[in-house]
């Protein structure tokens, strides 16, 4: 497996078929605020066809602003263990409650 950090543009990015998280419009009200202040620094992540594999809310609220690239790490997988790691990044993802439970309490605090 190899990751590359580039910056793509939003038109080639494509949505995952199903998210891990469904954002309620508190939640994304408050990070296209954060968002339209700060920039968006935390890469997304993608395979190498261009799906999101983590960052969907980025992704959706980059649109919104009407910015043109996002900073992503693109994850190349050798064909045959592609659909294997993909699902296993996906239940990572899914996994971060901690995080996500102290990035609610502490980043979209105000």
């Amino acid at each position: 497996m190899q990751m590359v950090l580039r910056t793509l543009s939003v038109g080639e990015l494509r949505s995952p078929n199903s998210t891990a998280r469904n954002h309620n419009r508190q939640q994304r009200a408050k990070a296209r605020a954060l968002f339209a202040e700060q920039g968006i620094v935390v890469p997304i992540i993608v395979d190498d066809r261009m799906r999101i594999i983590d960052g969907v809310l980025r992704f959706e609220t980059a649109k919104e602003l009407g910015l043109d690239e996002l900073n992503a790490v693109v994850v190349s997988i050798q064909w045959g263990f592609e659909e294997k790691i993909s699902q296993s990044l996906i239940e990572v993802t899914s996994k971060r409650s901690k995080y996500i439970n102290y990035h609610n309490r502490h980043v979209f605090k105000h």
